[in-house]
């Protein structure tokens, strides 16, 4: 469909500058589109045209092709490469340096971008119970017009959900480009996806010391989205970034609560006497 796009505008625009003067430069037009093959695949090719008139006096396309299937992907991976450059490096700077009081604002920021990033549109950080039974939602980005469940549906109960549990268990990642494939024996999970208007489905888990405690997930509501190898290996680093984050958020919490402990055991007791007016400082004393 977008190839087609192409091809109207790019011939409409040559067609209205040709008539003018019949100068078959003016009409010369070179565009990127993509080919179907026999097979069903499709193959990015460079078409070269111009307008000319015929013998007869009619307007005619001239034209060469050429597949540059191979240059269009190298074109994708550097241009994948450096929008990943740049989002880890934002991420990474904000994710480092944010203060205390900014963590959900910053992970909600942190999300969009990998968001962005992916083409998806919600994403999601569940937080897995001790007992690796419950998934809570802790944060949740969704685009612009996409349905949210970060309230209504924030905690999943995985006994309900017994594929989706097993996934957990083995503590790998989760990819599914078209969610209707999964299987019919898990309807629970078709039912909850279907709820969601999810299409494409990546889960990532995000570890610490070989452990899972939360996951990344992923989610395609209008349209399925294809994910390579690539493009996993840099959401799995994306990934970390945030396991990193948490860690760092878990560290400065329990700091905090040192810090106030301590404190308080420094801090003198006012006792207040009320017979005889007499306030009294007394330290408390701990072995």
């Amino acid at each position: 469909p977008e190839s087609a796009k192409i091809i109207e505008a790019n011939s409409t625009e040559a067609y209205n500058n040709f008539i003018v003067d019949h100068d078959r430069n003016r009409s010369h037009r070179v565009v990127t589109i993509q080919q179907p093959c026999k097979d069903g695949s499709l193959v990015h090719v460079e078409v070269s045209t111009h307008l000319q008139l015929n013998q007869n006096g009619e307007v005619e396309i001239v034209g060469v092709s050429r597949n540059v299937n191979e240059r269009k992907k190298m074109e994708d991976a550097l241009q994948l490469n450096a929008a990943f450059q740049e989002t880890i490096a934002d991420i990474s700077k904000k994710l480092i340096n944010f203060d205390k009081t900014e963590n959900d604002e910053v992970l909600f920021h942190a999300l969009e971008q990998c968001g962005n990033f992916l083409k998806a549109d919600r994403c999601t950080i569940f937080k897995l119970s001790d007992d690796a039974n419950t998934l809570t939602a802790t944060h949740e980005w969704c685009r612009e017009n996409i349905e949210s469940f970060g309230e209504n549906n924030s905690v999943i109960s995985l006994d309900k959900f017994h594929s989706l549990k097993k996934i957990i268990q083995s503590q790998a990642h989760f990819y599914v480009e078209d969610i209707q494939r999964i299987s019919e024996n898990s309807r629970n999970e078709r039912e909850m996806f279907a709820m969601r208007k999810t299409k494409t489905l990546l889960v990532i888990p995000l570890m610490k010391t070989d452990t899972v405690f939360s996951y990344f997930c992923f989610e395609s509501v209008t349209k399925r989205v294809a994910i390579n190898d690539t493009l996993l290996g840099y959401l799995q680093v994306l990934a970390n970034i945030f396991a990193d984050a948490n860690m760092k958020i878990e560290l400065d919490s329990l700091l905090r609560q040192n810090t106030l402990q301590l404190a308080e055991s420094n801090i003198p007791k006012i006792v207040c006497s009320q017979s005889s007016r007499m306030i009294y400082a007394v330290h408390l004393l701990h072995s």
